[in-house]
């Protein structure tokens, strides 16, 4: 017999705020009224207090795009291993910053670097902007780890 398994209570609390009762739909907004929206939403769902890392980097990797570096304390001060994150969103909505809380807890626990791109949004972008900036962010990224830090002994054995 299958069993069934119940939401934990935090699960059901985010779900009530994105589909309850009086709840916009993004589908009914604007990409800037969906925009704010998700913005005030993450910024309900962000930990306190942050979860602490050794520091926080803002660069521009390729054709001016923002990343945001998240590293770990206590690294052994070598290269580290990387987890190039993008934000989620559509490729509308959504940001980096909306994403910190999590974006601090990987390089926290993992002990890895975390590059946070944040890629150009549709409409202003249009497709495949946001695939192209991802793109370019990952290859930029990997071939400046010496630099930055990172361990990319993976790329460069994989014929990059």
């Amino acid at each position: 017999m299958a069993e069934i398994y119940q939401l934990d209570a935090q699960s059901k609390k985010v779900l009530a705020m994105l589909d309850g009762p009086g709840i916009p739909q993004c589908s009914d907004m604007t990409p800037l009224e969906a925009r704010d929206w998700m913005a005030r939403f993450m910024d309900q769902m962000a930990l306190d207090p942050l979860p602490e890392i050794e520091a926080i980097e803002d660069i521009t990797a390729g054709d001016n795009i923002p990343v945001r570096l998240y590293r770990p304390r206590n690294a052994s001060g070598g290269k580290l291993p990387a987890m190039i994150f993008f934000h989620a969103g559509g490729y509308v909505f959504g940001e980096p910053r909306g994403m910190d809380s999590f974006c601090r807890l990987i390089p926290r626990d993992a002990e890895c670097i975390v590059a946070s791109v944040d890629y150009c949004r549709a409409p202003e972008g249009k497709f495949p902007a946001a695939h192209d900036d991802s793109y370019a962010a990952t290859c930029w990224i990997a071939d400046h780890a010496d630099e930055i830090g990172i361990d990319a002994g993976w790329y460069n054995t994989n014929g990059h």
